[in-house]
């Protein structure tokens, strides 16, 4: 499994960025969250199957159509040998305030 921790820069709040990233972390069974940051960007952290990460990080680099993503930046990334490694008690992908 991979955990990555992430940022992304561009017009993806108020755009529906988040929702459309927790449906899209979902459908890939990919784990984390995702949360408006107070400089317009958004940030947040993920943990799945290596394919599924490198999806979802494709994804984010897109975004939904409405959004206009200028780059993503991955913060942290490491191998997780059991999903009870990452302390955060999150089983599904959610959107924080």
């Amino acid at each position: 499994m991979r955990y990555i921790e992430y940022l992304v820069r561009g017009r993806v709040q108020g755009v529906n960025f988040r929702a459309w990233t927790a449906k899209e972390a979902k459908q890939l069974n990919v784990t984390g969250y995702i949360q408006n940051t107070p400089e317009g960007h958004v940030a947040g952290a993920a943990l799945g199957s290596d394919e599924d990460i490198e999806h979802f990080k494709k994804l984010l680099g897109k975004g939904p159509s409405i959004a206009q993503v200028t780059g993503v930046e991955i913060q942290k990334e490491e191998t997780v040998e059991k999903p009870e490694d990452i302390k955060w008690g999150l089983k599904d992908f959610t959107v924080r305030r």
